[in-house]
C-alpha cells in the first residue's frame, strides 16, 4: 500500500491532526481535531440521525466514510453506540503505514479509549468486514471512491470528509457527488465540514435539503444534507 507520509501537528483543544505533504492539507482542524470529528460528524451526524428516529433501529446502521485517514471519525463511532448495531465501511487511497503515528494521533485525544478498540481497528484486515466490537463491523476499503461499488440506496449516513475543495477538486465535483449520493437511503444523511457554494447547489439538484448548521471552532458554518424522499 503506498503512504502519503503524514506527520503529526498539535490542535487547539489539545488532540492532534495529521499534515500531508502531497496535498498540503491537514486532516482534521488545526482549531481542534477532536471537537471537529465529535461536532460535526458525531452530534450531528449520528446523534442527530438516532434522535430522529427515536428509537433502536433494528437493523444494523451503514455508515460510510470518504477519506477513513486516522480513523477517529471511525473510533468515536464505535465508542458512541451500544447496543444499536453499526456497519461501518471507509474508503482511504492512501492509509497510514506507521503504527507509533497512529497510536500517538489517538492518545492524543481528551479522553482515553478503550485499548481492544484500538488495537483492533489497526489490526482489522483491510478489504474485508470485521466485527471489532458486538455492535460495530468494519471494513477499511483501500482504493478511490470512484473505484467503489455499493447497492443504491443503503447508506443511512455519509461521512464527507475527503480533504478540501482546494487539494482535491475532483472529488467535490457533480461526477462524484452524484455516485456517492445515490448510495444514501432517502432520509440518510450526509455530513461535511465543507460550506461551499457550488458543492451545496449540486447536492441540492441531485435531490437533498441543505440543513446549514453552526460550525465547530475556527469555522462558521458546516453542511447537512438530507435526501429527499420521492414523492408518490
Amino acid at each position: 500500500m503506498d503512504s502519503i507520509g503524514p506527520h503529526l501537528v498539535p490542535t487547539k483543544d489539545g488532540s492532534s491532526t495529521l499534515h500531508s505533504s502531497v496535498y498540503n492539507a491537514h486532516y482534521h482542524s488545526i482549531h481542534g481535531a477532536y471537537t471537529e470529528s465529535m461536532h460535526i460528524f458525531i452530534n450531528h451526524g449520528l446523534r442527530d440521525y438516532l434522535a430522529d428516529k427515536k428509537k433502536m433501529i433494528d437493523t444494523p446502521i451503514n455508515i460510510m466514510e470518504m477519506g477513513l485517514g486516522s480513523g477517529l471519525n471511525a473510533l468515536l463511532t464505535a465508542e458512541l453506540i451500544d447496543q444499536q448495531k453499526v456497519d461501518y465501511i471507509g474508503i482511504e487511497a492512501h492509509p497510514i503505514t506507521e503504527k507509533a503515528t497512529y497510536l500517538s494521533l489517538i492518545n492524543s485525544l481528551p479522553h482515553a479509549l478503550d485499548n481492544k478498540l484500538i488495537e483492533s481497528f489497526w489490526d482489522t484486515p483491510w478489504n474485508t468486514p470485521t466485527k471489532i466490537t458486538p455492535a460495530f463491523t468494519l471494513e477499511k476499503r483501500h482504493g478511490k471512491i470512484e473505484d467503489l461499488e455499493l447497492t443504491p440506496s443503503s447508506i443511512d449516513i455519509i461521512y464527507y470528509d475527503a480533504f478540501a475543495p482546494e487539494c482535491q477538486p475532483h472529488l467535490w465535483q457533480e461526477t462524484i457527488i452524484r455516485t456517492v449520493l445515490s448510495w444514501l437511503k432517502p432520509g440518510g444523511y450526509l455530513l461535511t465540514y465543507c460550506a461551499k457554494g457550488s458543492f451545496r447547489r449540486t447536492c441540492k439538484s441531485l435531490g437533498c435539503r441543505l440543513e446549514s448548521l453552526p460550525g465547530p471552532p475556527g469555522k462558521r458554518e458546516i453542511s447537512r444534507f438530507v435526501k429527499e424522499r420521492k414523492k408518490s
